[in-house]
């Protein structure tokens, strides 16, 4: 920590064409990004999302408890400091599955990481959200 206002490369949360995984992944690495990826496959309810956090993210087996939002929030806020580096990238893959009958719980899991990105950003880490996606929502990456 450098004591001098850190600067983040991309938005709190981004919204990416599918298309483009393989390019983003290789663009946070590139930049020296911690990736987390999740795998949005079979995520279509707040159930499967928090499932599928558990066997995806880097969660000590203490923290693998995700049942409800304050959970899931608690065990990503112990995640994310429990790695050295300060710039970490949240990849969701097949953000769009959400969309059809879990719209509600996509936009309380997205209010919950972007709240928590913002909240780390304090404290100088860099938490950037990708949600990633096919359809009209989700853009081609600049190159």
């Amino acid at each position: 920590m450098t004591g001098k206002p850190m600067q983040s490369e991309f938005a709190v949360t981004t919204y990416v064409s599918q298309s483009d995984l393989d390019n983003l992944l290789d663009t946070l690495q590139q930049r020296g990004y911690r990736v987390v990826f999740l795998d949005g496959s079979s995520v279509i309810s707040k159930a499967s999302l928090f499932t599928q956090v558990e066997k995806d993210f880097p969660l000590p087996e203490d923290y693998k408890r995700v049942h409800n939002w304050a959970s899931f929030e608690d065990d990503l806020w112990n995640m994310v400091f429990s790695f050295e580096e300060d710039r970490i990238a949240l990849v969701w893959s097949h953000v769009e599955r959400m969309l059809d009958g879990g719209l509600e719980d996509f936009v309380m899991a997205a209010d919950v990481l972007t709240g928590l990105s913002r909240l780390v950003y304090e404290k100088e880490i860099d938490l950037s959200i990708f949600f990633v996606g096919e359809g009209p929502n989700f853009q081609r990456l600049e190159h």
